[in-house]
């Protein structure tokens, strides 16, 4: 059995916050925070092109002028009556963002994940789960060039072992194309994914299965896999 417990978790919602900061965009989903450069400086967006129309939030901001160093732009919650818990976030090439983690308030039974879709105003646009009998958690997600997203996380509803390694692929609306399990008969986990050039994957985590010790660093690489 992993020594991690999923039971102890304290009860919250998820909460996603967007800073500014100078030509930075911070996001935090819980205690979870990755920078990446702003595809736009400040002085760009403060003055836009002769002809062009500025959706409000952006007029808004050049209207008051530069933002403060980590100002909030906006903050939101998603979530119901239980636990539910935002573990990836990445920045999308329009703007908006996509979530994954994982949700006890549309599951009674368990824990199920989940991937969210936002826009760049933070307005959910889809939202899906995936569950089954036993939990299923997602830690990671990654964007597709073809618009989709790949998922990496941990399931007991299937598998070989007790807690297995488990990659989702969705479509750009986060249907599911396929997904798959791998390790032996304790307790594995994916908790992070990168897309390949050739289409494949490379995952890596943690195995109770096979190695040295207790729990040893694991990494596949996946070769490319085709829709179902």
């Amino acid at each position: 059995m992993s020594t991690r417990s999923l039971g102890k978790r304290i009860r919250r919602s998820a909460w996603i916050r967007i800073f500014l900061a100078g030509g930075m965009v911070v996001v935090a989903a819980l205690a979870y925070r990755l920078s990446f450069d702003s595809q736009a400086s400040p002085k760009a967006a403060a003055t836009p092109k002769q002809g062009t129309t500025d959706p409000p939030a952006a007029t808004s901001a050049a209207r008051r002028g530069p933002l403060k160093p980590l100002e909030v732009v906006w903050d939101k919650t998603f979530g119901g009556p239980k636990t539910d818990i935002a573990e990836s976030i990445i920045a999308l090439p329009d703007g908006g963002f996509a979530v994954a983690g994982y949700t006890w308030s549309d599951d009674p039974g368990g824990w199920d994940a989940w991937v969210l879709r936002l826009d760049r105003t933070g307005r959910m646009l889809w939202r899906k789960t995936f569950g089954g009998p036993k939990t299923y958690i997602a830690e990671s997600i990654i964007a597709l060039p073809d618009g989709g997203f790949a998922v990496a996380g941990r399931t007991r509803s299937k598998g070989a072992g007790d807690l297995d390694a488990w990659i989702l692929r969705l479509d750009r609306t986060g249907r599911i194309f396929w997904d798959k399990t791998f390790g032996g008969p304790e307790s594995d986990e994916a908790s992070s994914i990168v897309a390949l050039p050739d289409g494949g994957f490379a995952v890596a985590g943690y195995t109770e299965s096979k190695g040295a010790g207790d729990e040893d660093a694991w990494v596949l690489r996946l070769g490319r896999a085709s829709a179902k």
